[in-house]
């Protein structure tokens, strides 16, 4: 919109020049009204004639009634002519109740069609001489500010503009004008493709399966695209449940692996014997039951990422197998007698601290430096509560399209979550179950222990960075009005106080 562009006209060195030819040539001063009446000073003399004379006028509730009303007069004169030419602005050369020579536009088309951003540019003379009866309503609508201002002193100095100068005038600013909404155009596409690069670059929403926004997230996003463009073994470390086989396969798909395959095993999952052979393979004979050749997933992960979660439950025997295959690409199936060769990426992950481990002797430290080239860490829940509306929605539209109320929320994100991602995964399927058919899913739907962990605490304080905080607060907010509005958006951007445009950005970003 022309209304809050035009107020950043200190950013446009020539809108100074033409004002200074306009002062010049007809000795006025250029003042911006808005649509909603207001008066933006551009020429920094806030005392010049014309805005002593609008003061005046805005300074009571009947003044400002008239000035409002030959705003919309002329806006309805513009959108008419915009319909006739919709290829340019329209522009139109008025006046307002008191006869104030003004010009109208321009006035830009909504995406749903409103017009809005008609602007009223008060030139410093008038169209015709107000009459007595004018000065003394206009005197007595402004009677607190008439005597200060001295307002029929100023009325009677304002001279009246002949039509050929007025003329002239219309000219100069239709040209200014049109100049304010060409170069605002390529500023808006140009903030825009600023504002998509840094989302893509730095303030992405997700990245494969994971999802989330805040700083923490941020960092893991980034230490994904910089180590899958390597081969380097990586070594994700989190909490269970916070998604570290998603990273595992983040880096998989964005890797020149991605065509290869991606194999997952749990080290905790299996005895030593079977893990052996899971991993390995075996050669028939090898073993009661071995009937036949098996292939192992290290064979089976060819040319792909083998992902071995839980690393830390490995015996000190097969810790010493996996060792030599981060060394040499070799291994040995059960019962073979000449080794294998394998291209394989590994990935490993472990909630446990492997430090502490090597410490005690229960982990290989040589084998802990080959896994830890690369280490990603991954946050718990509780230390990035801002993301918990974003990924509650994410995972609400697993099971259909339902949202959650307000309180429901506010209870979701002062849980401790010490089961993470995965927990709320759990939640959320849980409440969509129970709730069936309901559109809105409330507290009532929510587990015995998440009600009884926060009744009665105070709302949990968020770890992260102030933004990430604010970021929270606004999601809530927005959710609230929504439901208030039972989806209305644009009644919920009214009672929020911003534009419907702004609010679809932000319903969007915040995955509501």
């Amino acid at each position: 919109m022309l209304i809050s562009l035009v107020r950043r006209y200190d950013q446009i060195p020539w809108l100074h020049q033409l004002r200074e030819i306009i002062r010049r040539w007809w000795r006025v001063e250029v003042t911006y009204v808005d649509k909603e009446g207001k008066l933006v000073y551009l020429s920094g003399q806030p005392d010049n004639i014309v805005n002593r004379v609008c003061a005046i006028c805005l300074g009571s509730g009947a003044g400002r009634a008239r000035c409002l009303e030959s705003i919309a007069q002329g806006r309805s004169a513009a959108a008419a002519l915009h319909a006739e030419d919709p290829a340019s602005p329209p522009q139109l050369s008025t006046s307002c109740h008191l006869g104030l020579a003004t010009m109208l536009g321009p006035i830009r088309v909504g995406e749903r069609g409103e017009r809005d951003g008609g602007m009223l540019y008060t030139t410093g003379f008038f169209t015709r001489a107000p009459g007595e009866e004018e000065i003394r309503r206009l005197l007595d609508d402004g009677a607190a500010l008439a005597e200060p201002l001295g307002a029929r002193e100023v009325l009677a100095s304002v001279p009246v503009l002949a039509p050929d100068d007025l003329r002239r005038l219309a000219d100069v600013l239709e040209l200014g004008v049109r100049a304010i909404v060409n170069l605002f155009v390529e500023l808006e596409a140009k903030e825009a493709e600023i504002d998509a690069l840094r989302t893509r670059l730095g303030e992405r929403k997700g990245l494969g399966g994971l999802v989330g926004s805040s700083s923490a997230m941020q960092e893991v996003y980034r230490l994904i695209e910089r180590v899958a463009a390597n081969d380097c073994t990586v070594l994700v470390r989190g909490e269970s449940g916070t998604g570290k086989e998603l990273v595992a396969n983040a880096i998989h798909e964005l890797s020149a692996r991605a065509s290869g395959p991606f194999v997952v095993q749990n080290c905790s999952a299996f005895n030593d014997n079977l893990l052996e052979s899971e991993l390995f393979g075996h050669v028939r004979g090898a073993f009661t039951g071995a009937v036949s050749d098996k292939k192992g997933l290290f064979e089976i992960a060819n040319g792909g990422t083998l992902f071995l979660d839980e690393v830390a439950e490995m015996s000190a025997a097969l810790q010493a197998k996996l060792l030599r295959v981060l060394q040499d690409g070799s291994f040995w199936p059960v019962g073979a007698t000449v080794p294998k060769r394998g291209d394989v990426r590994i990935v490993a992950a472990t909630h446990r601290d492997l430090e502490e481990m090597v410490r005690e002797g229960r982990f290989r430290e040589d084998l802990y430096y080959r896994l830890n080239v690369i280490a990603i860490a991954l946050p718990p829940l509780r230390e990035r509560r801002g993301d918990i509306p974003g990924l509650a929605s994410h995972l609400l539209r697993r099971h259909g399209d339902a949202s959650l109320s307000s309180d429901a929320l506010q209870i979701l994100c002062d849980y401790e979550w010490p089961g993470n991602v995965r927990e709320l995964g759990n939640e959320v399927e849980r409440m969509t179950v129970l709730g069936a058919g309901q559109r809105v899913l409330g507290r009532e739907l929510l587990s015995p222990r998440i009600l009884e962990s926060t009744r009665g605490r105070e709302p949990a304080l968020h770890k992260g960075t102030l933004r990430e905080a604010v970021e929270a607060l606004e999601a809530r907010m927005i959710r609230e009005a929504l439901e208030r509005c039972e989806g209305n958006r644009s009644h919920a951007a009214k009672q929020l106080g911003i534009a419907r445009s702004n609010l679809l950005v932000k319903i969007k970003g915040y995955s509501l």
